[in-house]
């Protein structure tokens, strides 16, 4: 499988630079057929289309970037694809850190807002409208920072029912 697609988000794989710079132009080419344009900027924040290479615990030197309309793409540690943080290092704990910190943004906005409810509303207001994990299967549920999303979940329960 080389290109995962879903809407306007497409993510190609490629085993190598090379393979990748082929499958960049017959993107190029179904967009000029199709009227279409690609978001490029040298500077990373403000390009929508980058690369990653998934090294693992390895160090790899970072080949010459790839060109897509004829602008090189940015080498990134990180991509976000359909709200989910992949890293280089193959380890999906950003992702997990991302959705620890919106849930639990998400969660006291809900305390907040319904400070005069009961606390099994309260519970599953969270249930309902705080959840960011749904990419959850793919973190290693042992690691670090999957435990550290689901104590926070605890610590939500704990301070929606007045709990220490």
């Amino acid at each position: 499988m080389g290109a995962c697609c879903y809407a306007d988000d497409i993510f190609l794989l490629a085993p190598n630079r090379y393979t990748l710079q082929r499958m960049l132009a017959v993107c190029e080419e179904f967009g000029s057929e199709h009227n279409m344009k690609f978001s490029t900027d040298p500077d990373p924040a403000k390009s929508k289309s980058t690369a990653i290479i998934f090294r693992g615990g390895r160090r790899v030197k970072k080949p010459a970037p790839v060109l897509l309309d004829g602008k090189p793409l940015p080498w990134n540690e990180t991509v976000t694809h359909l709200g989910h943080t992949l890293h280089e290092n193959l380890t999906m704990d950003s992702d997990a850190n991302r959705a620890r910190g919106s849930f639990m943004r998400r969660a006291a906005d809900i305390r907040d807002q319904l400070y005069f409810s009961w606390p099994g509303t309260k519970m599953k207001a969270l249930q309902l409208l705080a959840q960011d994990a749904y990419g959850s299967y793919l973190w290693l549920l042992d690691s670090n920072s999957a435990e550290m999303f689901f104590r926070s979940w605890n610590t939500e329960a704990k301070l929606c029912w007045g709990l220490d």
